[in-house]
């Protein structure tokens, strides 16, 4: 019996082919082992943006802490629209009031109802970080009483007055974080005022000019503490109802007459003229006939020399149009000393650049 012996060859190690395949193959396993579980760690949510506070005391003398920088504002007062259009954050208005709404300056927003009467829904609606509306109006319990239970600060502000507007456009530049620019604004604006003010200062009081002002309604004169009071003071003339114990007294026909002012001016609201794109003065021409004809004012002093004036508040009382409006009564009272003041170019100024619309239309009749 044969026994066939085979010769078997046994490998030690490797070809240095299969080592490399061999790597590969590790490598290719464990990355898509890493693939597969990354896969399995649930994705981090981001973070949520903290913001900054910032807390300040407004017009009404109350601390209020905001977030910081305030991105979403719902405008009650037409003046704080402005001033956040004239800092270049127009974006930042999310409600303005119905009567701000018509102008044309206004962005196309929420209407949010009026400063005496808030829409409370609709303000809510529009998710404001504050509200700003003025220091008297509305009541507390018509706003901050429903709105800041919520989270909603309500800021308030004035800018009607030119005794507090450069204070609170600085306020108002801080809050959105504009603080240069608002800077740049009232370092200009303010030094007209300044102009107007430092030559009038110069006049003796037998000098000065004697006015009565007329508001919207017939006979409806300015007491002290009132806008218009502020401004003749300003420009360098006297208030015949300085001395009045209320800021908006309803006087006599015979009171003015025995007074018998110097220059007369009296506003015009925009539901009686609306003077932006206006070309035709004829009602403003028929109002000041109707003054200089009322009964016995043929004696006043104002009225025998043609010095009544009719001023269109709408976009010429607010914010930095104060100061246009400010160049206008003193060019009226003092022509002579103010040659070189020309308010028509600050009204501009005032439309043009910084609330961005065209300058057209009747503020003043007769014009200065």
């Amino acid at each position: 019996m044969k026994v066939r012996c085979y010769n078997y060859k046994f490998r030690v190690g490797f070809t240095k082919l299969e080592i490399v395949l061999l790597i590969a193959l590790i490598i290719v396993s464990s990355v898509a082992y890493y693939a597969w579980f990354i896969r399995q760690i649930p994705s981090p949510k981001p973070p949520k943006e903290e913001r900054k506070t910032i807390t300040i005391v407004d017009s009404a003398g109350r601390y209020i802490t905001v977030p910081w920088p305030v991105k979403r504002i719902a405008a009650l007062t037409s003046d704080s629209a402005q001033v956040l259009i004239a800092l270049g954050m127009k974006d930042s208005i999310v409600g303005i009031t119905k009567y701000a709404a018509d102008d044309p300056w206004a962005p196309n927003v929420t209407v949010i109802g009026t400063s005496f009467k808030p829409n409370i829904e609709a303000i809510i609606s529009t998710k404001p970080d504050i509200v700003i509306t003025y220091v008297r109006w509305p009541k507390p319990e018509a706003l901050e009483e429903k709105l800041e239970p919520l989270g909603i600060k309500v800021i308030r502000l004035n800018l009607y007055k030119l005794e507090t507007l450069f204070k609170e456009v600085k306020l108002l530049g801080l809050l959105v974080n504009k603080t240069e620019r608002a800077e740049e604004l009232v370092n200009y604006w303010k030094g007209i005022v300044d102009m107007i003010t430092s030559r009038v200062k110069k006049l003796k009081n037998e000098k000065r000019v004697r006015i009565y002002f007329e508001g919207y309604r017939d006979y409806a004169a300015a007491g002290p503490g009132s806008g218009w009071d502020e401004l003749i003071k300003l420009a360098g003339g006297i208030n015949v109802y300085a001395d009045s114990p209320v800021t908006y007294p309803k006087v006599s026909p015979e009171s003015v007459i025995e007074r018998n002012p110097d220059v007369i001016i009296k506003a015009v609201s925009s539901s009686k003229f609306k003077p932006y794109g206006a070309t035709d003065p004829s009602p403003l021409k028929e109002i000041r006939d109707n003054i200089m004809s009322r009964p016995g004012w043929s004696e006043i002093k104002a009225v025998k020399e043609g010095k009544v004036y009719i001023i269109c508040a709408d976009m010429l009382h607010d914010t930095f149009g104060l100061v246009a409006e400010l160049a206008y009564i003193a060019k009226i009272l003092y022509p002579d000393l103010f040659q070189d003041l020309n308010p028509d170019a600050l009204h501009k100024q005032f439309l043009e650049e910084l609330l961005g619309v065209k300058y057209a239309g009747i503020w003043i009749y007769p014009a200065g």
